[in-house]
This record gives structure tokens, sequence and C-alpha cells, in this order.
């Protein structure tokens, strides 16, 4: 008979720390290895280095692209205020004039420091993105300017949680025929739906 208990008391020893490593496992932080964070610094040094003026986006895909790659790149946690510095100067060459008179740069950077900081209080950050394909975007002409809307879905962290959020960007282009990025906003379902 006491062979029989200590046996069950083993098996539910073995059994409560199971339970209690993968209790560990599952609610941990998740941490970026070597490889992940290697990515991250070229991706980092490829926003940071883009010669944009020179090497514009040609299509309206391509520069939300590029504005959602930079976004994505704002709230990674290996990202120094110097190279914020850098990219917010980035994402800024993509604007269109109407878009930049609404703040100076060094506004738009403190803003932009303080949406971190309120992602970073509560373990937030977006993952990944995704755009609509060239084919879904949509060009319309008013008062001899040509404007154009493309949705675009943010993938965003929250602990160990994922949400998403659709963003409407309008662009319009410019006297040397570049597309710019005159607004953005959460898109309704009637965009998502069209």
């Amino acid at each position: 008979m006491k062979k029989y208990a200590r046996v069950t008391i083993a098996i539910l020893i073995m059994a409560a720390l199971g339970v209690g490593y993968y209790y560990y496992l599952s609610n941990r932080q998740p941490r970026q290895d070597a490889t992940q964070q290697s990515l991250v610094n070229e991706q980092l040094a490829q926003l940071k280095t883009k010669n944009i003026e020179q090497n514009y986006p040609e299509s309206v895909k391509e520069v939300v692209n590029l504005f959602m790659r930079i976004s994505k790149m704002y709230y990674t946690s290996s990202v120094s205020d110097e190279d914020l510095g850098i990219l917010a100067s980035q994402a800024r060459l993509l604007f269109d004039d109407e878009l930049k008179s609404k703040q100076t740069d060094a506004e738009y950077l403190e803003s932009l420091k303080q949406d971190i900081a309120d992602y970073k209080k509560v373990n937030r950050y977006i993952s990944d993105f995704k755009l609509e394909g060239s084919s879904n975007v949509k060009y319309k002409t008013l008062n001899g300017q040509k404007y154009a809307t493309i949705l675009g879905l943010y993938y965003i962290r929250e602990g160990s949680g994922l949400e998403y959020s659709y963003t409407k960007f309008t662009l319009r282009e410019d006297a040397q025929g570049h597309w710019k990025l005159l607004y953005w906003e959460l898109a309704d379902e009637s965009d998502i739906n069209e």
C-alpha cells in the first residue's frame, strides 16, 4: 500500500510541475533572439539610409508601404531617440505639404514620442501590417487635383493578445507627379466592405 501511495504522490507532484511549467511558458514575455534583433537592425538601417528624395516611390501602394514600414519600426523597442528622429524625418518626406503644415518637425516628433510611450505602457506594438493590392487603389480627380485612397491593416500586439486596425490612407499627387500622404484615418465598415 505504501508503494502505491508514493507512486501516486510522485505522479501528482510531476503533474503539478508540468502544469506550473506550462503556465510559466505561456505567460512569459517573448524575447527577441539574436537573429530577430539582427533583422530589425538591418531593416532600421535600410529605412534610415533610404534616399527618398532621389528615389521617391512610384506608386500609391509603394508610398503607403514605405510609410507603414516606418510606422512599424517606430514601436520597436530597440529604436533610440536619435533613430526615431531620423525615421520621423523620413516619414515626413512622404507627407503632402498641407499635412506637413499642420505640425512642425519638432511637434510631430514630440507627438510621436508620446504615442510610443503610451503604447509601451500597455505593452503594445505593431507586429505586422498588410496593404491592399494595387488593383484596389481608388483614384479620383477633384478641382484638377488627383487623389487616391488605399486600405491598410495594422496587426497590433498587446501583451499576448492580437488586435487589428484598418486604416484608410488618402494621397494627393503633387506637381512632380509624386503621390504624397494627405491624411489617414481609421477605416469604417463601408471602407472595408467595398
